[in-house]
């Protein structure tokens, strides 16, 4: 694996997400070096390849369904 370190000073790779329907979009990922297992994305790329949510839902999340 490959990444750059940004102007911020953070190391960020990029990872190739597919959705269950076989939607990819490749996006920049910071590395977190706390990992806890979960990838944080916005609701609108959740929405765009059909990725369930888990946790924690906003109030208005009914606006990206």
């Amino acid at each position: 694996m490959e990444g750059v370190v940004n102007a911020a000073h953070e190391a960020v790779v990029t990872l190739s997400l597919e959705g269950p329907g076989g939607e990819a979009r490749d996006i920049a990922a910071v590395v977190d070096t706390g990992f806890t297992g979960f990838l944080t994305v916005t609701p609108a790329l959740a929405v765009e390849l059909g990725l369930p949510f888990v946790g924690y839902y906003p109030r208005d999340a009914r606006r990206w369904q």
